[in-house]
């Protein structure tokens, strides 16, 4: 097994979910609240409603490219798995212990450089890593505009079964294979 196999288990072989634009869509619209639930939610989706007294749930509010919206917290923590491995999908360069994030202009593409989805699915599935903290903008938005297309740079967080493989790794092992590679 190749040691990078071991440091990004991202692997088409290792995945259960492949990054695709039907997959994104499914798990993004299973994670929103329904018709119903929403019902429930204050306009700003900052605090629940009271239905006949009954607290109602507090949203994952994550501002995307163009969009806010509001998650379930429940339906995220679900997917938080399924998320992960989507966001696996993206090329390396995303991935904060590798390169530290890329544009979102790049975001659009699979490690293996095929093309998944389109602009609205980026969006979608940067907001699921936003909602869930497995990724983040790497500057505030009033900086985008001097970034190429005017579009934010953006990075995947270490997931948490490759910080234990790092970690039962000697550190300078692991800028010895990084520099081989």
């Amino acid at each position: 097994m190749a040691i990078s196999e071991i440091l990004y288990p991202n692997k088409e072989n290792d995945m259960t979910l492949s990054l695709t634009a039907a997959n994104v869509k499914k798990v993004f619209a299973d994670c929103l609240f329904t018709d119903d639930e929403a019902s429930t939610l204050h306009a700003p989706m900052k605090e629940p409603m009271t239905n006949h007294g009954v607290p109602g749930i507090k949203p994952v509010v994550v501002e995307g490219i163009l969009n806010t919206f509001g998650f379930h917290p429940e339906r995220l923590a679900k997917h938080k798995e399924e998320i992960w491995e989507l966001l696996s999908g993206l090329p390396e360069q995303f991935h904060a212990d590798n390169c530290g994030g890329w544009s979102f202009l790049q975001a659009c593409m699979t490690q293996d450089g095929g093309q998944w989805g389109e602009h609205a699915n980026m969006e979608q599935l940067l907001v699921l890593g936003l909602a869930t903290q497995q990724a983040n903008y790497l500057m505030p938005r009033d900086m985008w505009g001097m970034m190429p297309g005017g579009m934010p740079y953006f990075s995947i967080k270490q997931s948490e079964s490759v910080a234990e493989i790092r970690n039962t790794i000697r550190p300078s092992l692991i800028c010895q294979i990084k520099n081989t590679y």
